[in-house]
């Protein structure tokens, strides 16, 4: 079955397959068709010769991510279950477990779960952070500072508590070899920053990333990084966010020429 069957040439699912744009921005809802667009235009990559180990499609959450790859698997053409699809924060960890990577950020491998949280904000015993909810606040409120990326905002300043906590807190991950999952994309959106010439930033010819409008602005940039100079097909819509208790941004795809400069736009009904 050729790539094109089955699909009208003046359709958003044909232009969005078709395109030989470097950025792709598609505002598709649900039902639009988005999902049958990506699948197609992985099956003409394929088509055309582009390596599947080249190919890198990233989702939010872990159920949509073994949809999309058991749906590319499905097409029926050899290399198909070969294409990567990945979570972010997967993806994140993949390049934060690399030899040589954890070590330069000078952080510890073990992952922190949430209901370790409590116990880390009682050995935090400074008096003026309060009491357990007081210090819960603090963490939140630090967590929140990476995901939206505030330290690059100008004029960005933090009150005293939470830098006194912010240390603290650093000391007790560094005693008890531990990392937030919340620290994950941040501390590599840091070691990517640092070192530019990397050979794993533009490791992928195509990226394909769906559900954009939930990405948080951390998550957003992190994209943005590994991006280097492969082609890039962004999807979602920012009417359809539900992650905002997670620092969601959804208008980063409103907003795509700030990060990716010139575009091709393929709206779906």
């Amino acid at each position: 079955m050729a790539w094109n069957d089955g699909i009208k040439i003046d359709s958003p699912a044909y232009k969005l397959a078709a395109s030989e744009a470097s950025t792709i921005r598609a505002v598709a809802g649900p039902g639009s068709g988005k999902s049958f667009a990506i699948k197609k235009r992985i099956l003409r990559l394929l088509e055309v010769g582009v390596s599947p180990d080249k190919i890198l499609a990233i989702t939010f959450t872990r159920t949509a991510a073994h949809d999309l790859k058991t749906e590319i698997s499905s097409l029926g053409i050899e290399g198909a279950d070969e294409v990567h699809s990945r979570t972010l924060h997967s993806h994140a960890l993949r390049i934060l477990m690399r030899e040589g990577v954890l070590e330069q950020t000078g952080r510890k491998p073990r992952m922190i779960i949430e209901h370790e949280q409590k116990p880390i904000l009682r050995d935090l015993d400074r008096p003026e952070f309060g009491g357990v909810r007081d210090k819960e606040k603090l963490l939140y409120g630090y967590l929140a500072a990476w995901a939206r990326l505030q330290q690059d905002a100008p004029g960005f300043e933090q009150t005293q508590i939470e830098q006194d906590f912010k240390t603290d807190l650093l000391s007790w991950f560094d005693e008890h070899s531990g990392i937030l999952v919340g620290e994950v994309i941040p501390i590599v959106i840091d070691f990517l920053r640092n070192n530019p010439a990397l050979p794993l930033i533009g490791e992928y010819e195509y990226i394909l990333v769906d559900e954009f409008q939930d990405l948080n602005k951390s998550e957003q940039e992190f994209i943005r990084l590994i991006r280097g100079d492969s082609n890039i097909v962004i999807v979602g819509d920012d009417d359809q966010s539900i992650y905002g208790f997670k620092f969601a941004h959804p208008q980063g795809i409103q907003q795509i020429d700030v990060l990716y400069g010139e575009y091709d736009d393929v709206p779906f009904d």
